[in-house]
């Protein structure tokens, strides 16, 4: 038993402390180690010696134009570029063109309607397909509606010439067959029906000559 007391007393303060208590005191150890290693660093920093300026440097206006210098070609670096795509090669950008010298002659008169096409027509109304809706003897900015022939057509003057603008295109099939078939219903009259060759209806001919009361029949 005097033994056993005598090593209690020779114990260490860490083997007094539950285990809790020797990580806390660890960390401790650790954060001053940090701490003391940081003060001196920074008290260095402080009254130590001034740090020695180059030539550059020494100069803040050479020293700018150096660092601008450098800043502008890590811009030219990225500068275009994508992280996800390869961008396409640069635009190649066209000569201004030059001003002519003929003289401003003004453009020839349209040859075929370029206006906007007719929708509806009712009436003395028509309804275009850009919304407009003019009445007869009206204008836009761009059409003037000059004759109206519903529901066929219209007469309309675009950019200063006049065209007729069909809604709906008459059916030339139909007028053509009926005017060959009322053409072609009454033939002309025939007139010597015997000359038809397709005519059976003709007396058959007989080598025979008719008998008469003065000539005797051939024997």
């Amino acid at each position: 038993m005097k033994t056993t007391a005598h090593t209690s007393d020779r114990a260490t303060p860490l083997a007094l402390l539950s285990n809790h208590g020797r990580v806390a005191t660890l960390t401790l150890a650790l954060g001053l180690i940090v701490v003391i290693f940081a003060a001196a660093s920074m008290a260095k920093t402080v009254f130590g010696p001034r740090p020695v300026i180059s030539g550059d440097e020494a100069n803040p206006e050479r020293h700018a134009e150096q660092q601008r210098a450098a800043f502008s070609k890590y811009l030219a670096q990225i500068t275009g570029r994508s992280l996800l795509s390869v961008p396409p090669p640069p635009r190649r950008i066209a000569d201004e063109p030059q001003p002519s010298e003929e003289p401003y002659r003004p453009p020839p008169p349209p040859a075929t309607y370029g206006g906007p096409a007719i929708t509806a027509m009712l009436s003395d109304t028509i309804w275009f397909a850009n919304g407009d809706r003019l009445s007869l003897g009206k204008s836009n900015s761009d059409v003037e509606v000059i004759a109206l022939n519903p529901p066929w057509d219209a007469t309309l003057k675009w950019r200063g010439v006049e065209f007729k603008v069909p809604l709906f295109d008459r059916n030339t099939l139909i007028r053509e067959h009926k005017q060959g078939e009322t053409a072609t219903s009454q033939p002309p009259p025939d007139d010597d029906p015997d000359d038809d060759p397709d005519d059976d209806t003709r007396p058959e001919s007989t080598d025979t000559p008719p008998t008469t009361t003065d000539t005797p029949p051939a024997q």
